[in-house]
């Protein structure tokens, strides 16, 4: 004869196996040590995956950068700043030619200017070569620093070495008077003409407080300031694009560079000393040289 099971003794077993509140609180509290311990691991983790995406971004856009070059008799893409900048894809001063055509056109600094304008990267002269929105952006840059961009996000990360085969309206020895002095500073016209290509970079992912033009200045005669200010998106690191097609990420100890616009505020004339670190003068380095 079958005997009815006794539900109040399967009852006591069954509160029997359950946690008690003081177990619960220990497990909830050993989840939020382990979650406290992995989440800066798999933010790492992907500020390195991004910085993968950001390297083949450059990538692509360096080997443009050296398309047009074969394309066009060994001279480099011209490049052009504040003094000859263009925010209309349709200015005929800009069209390939013209007195202020560039690797890419208009600023980030605001909508006027053009800053979520994709046209203007299709005006630009390594549209041609490069034709993906995407590769002008880093995938960690997701950054709105103007409150006139209403939340929107910018078109372009990245900028151009000022001594690539910059205007002449933009050249920077002419900007600081240099022209004709020790601290005159060689603007590479030819692709065959730059000494070292593995050591002279070309892109360089810019920090968003920082970005506006299409150049980049980094100026060599400077002892203690910087001009412009690099990304460091990348566990404190910017990509570069360097002359010989090869991409690298390059890792900032200088606070000036990490911290620019979040515990240093972006200036509003000469950009912030350098400290001991030795990260201005590594990118000087490789940027130009002295004119002899």
């Amino acid at each position: 004869m079958l005997s009815r099971p006794n539900h109040a003794e399967a009852g006591k077993r069954s509160l029997g196996r359950a946690f008690t509140l003081i177990e619960l609180l220990v497990v909830i509290a050993i989840i939020a040590i382990l979650a406290a311990i992995m989440l800066p691991v798999l933010n790492k983790a992907e500020q390195r995956a991004q910085g993968m995406g950001c390297l083949d971004n450059l990538r692509q856009l360096g080997i443009g950068w050296i398309m047009y070059a074969h394309d066009n008799n060994d001279n480099l893409c011209p490049l052009t700043g504040e003094a000859n900048m263009v925010t209309s894809p349709t200015d005929p001063n800009a069209q390939p030619g013209g007195s202020k055509c560039s690797w890419i056109l208009g600023s980030m600094q605001s909508l006027s200017q053009g800053a979520t304008n994709v046209a203007l990267l299709q005006a630009g002269l390594i549209y041609a070569y490069v034709n993906n929105f995407k590769v002008y952006k880093c995938p960690a840059d997701n950054v709105c620093v103007n409150p006139a961009l209403q939340g929107l996000l910018k078109a372009r990360s990245y900028s151009m070495n000022c001594w690539m085969n910059v205007a002449a309206n933009d050249n920077w020895n002419q900007t600081e008077g240099y022209n004709g002095t020790i601290h005159q500073q060689v603007i590479y016209t030819k692709l065959s003409r730059i000494p070292n290509p593995a050591e002279r970079w070309v892109l360089i992912d810019e920090n968003p407080y920082s970005i506006n033009d299409g150049m980049f200045v980094c100026d060599i005669a400077a002892v203690r300031n910087w001009v412009d200010i690099p990304a460091s998106y990348h566990v404190h690191g910017a990509a570069l694009n360097f002359a010989d097609g090869h991409s690298e990420i390059k890792v900032w100890h200088d606070g000036a560079v990490v911290n620019f616009g979040l515990l240093i505020a972006p200036p509003t004339g000469l950009g912030p000393q350098c400290d001991k670190s030795g990260d201005l003068q590594w990118l000087q380095q490789r940027s130009t040289s002295f004119v002899h």
